[in-house]
């Protein structure tokens, strides 16, 4: 036995509309045949893209287009010339591929120290620019991998403020900058004389140490933030 939610009356089970006041009633006991719900009874399930598929479609091309370009360059040259270029350029281009391959970053960052070091050790022999690559270009790009794999973990560790990292971070440009030259001079004049580094280690030294003093006064970074956040 049910009720009218509007005038109270009872009700029969078999009565689709009150006697006394015409309301319709509804009973969430009884179901009706003719009764479709407002949303779909299939749940629609969207697939996340397969990147390591992808990624090795990627590498089958780029296969394809070395063994292309060699024999064009046997063709045309009747020897192996300017395809080592290519087939250099795709072996290269598959050590930064390695990136989406793997979950981690360590094998990756050390595929990409040993690709970059390869590919620039070929294009200097072919061109008989091998002292500048050993007292040069190696450093210069062990250097600059060194400086990218300590910013990518300040960037990771969680434990110190943005600010302190972003402050490390730019400590480590600044003294990145002075190795630099360092090799540059030695490998040009054989001795070091230390000028444009200095003039762009100042500033980034002044900036990184405002940013360091800011990260621990608390107080003056909520009133800079106050004052930004309008």
């Amino acid at each position: 036995m049910s009720y009218c939610v509007n005038c109270g009356v009872k009700l029969a089970s078999s009565e689709k509309k009150c006697p006394l006041c015409n309301t319709v009633v509804y009973n969430p006991n009884i179901k009706e045949d003719n009764y479709y719900p407002n949303y779909s009874d299939k749940i629609e399930k969207f697939k996340s893209i397969n990147f390591r598929y992808i990624v090795k479609l990627c590498v089958l091309v780029l296969f394809i287009l070395g063994v292309i370009s060699i024999f064009c360059d046997l063709i045309i040259t009747k020897r192996i010339s300017w395809s080592i270029y290519v087939v250099c350029s795709i072996l290269y281009l598959s050590c930064h591929l390695s990136f989406v391959m793997r979950k981690g970053i360590k094998i990756p960052m050390i595929l990409e120290l040993i690709g970059s070091e390869l590919f620039m050790f070929v294009i200097t022999y072919l061109n008989n620019g091998l002292s500048w690559y050993l007292y040069l270009a190696m450093p210069f790009i062990f250097i600059l991998w060194v400086y990218i794999v300590l910013c990518i973990y300040l960037v990771k560790r969680k434990t110190k403020s943005l600010l302190r990292r972003i402050a490390i971070c730019l400590m480590f440009s600044s003294i990145t900058l002075i190795i630099i030259e360092v090799l540059i001079d030695l490998y040009l004049r054989k001795e070091v004389l230390l000028t444009w580094s200095i003039y762009a280690m100042l500033p980034i030294s002044i900036i990184s140490t405002l940013i360091l003093i800011l990260s621990f006064n608390r107080k003056l970074l909520d009133e800079i933030k106050q004052r930004i956040f309008i």
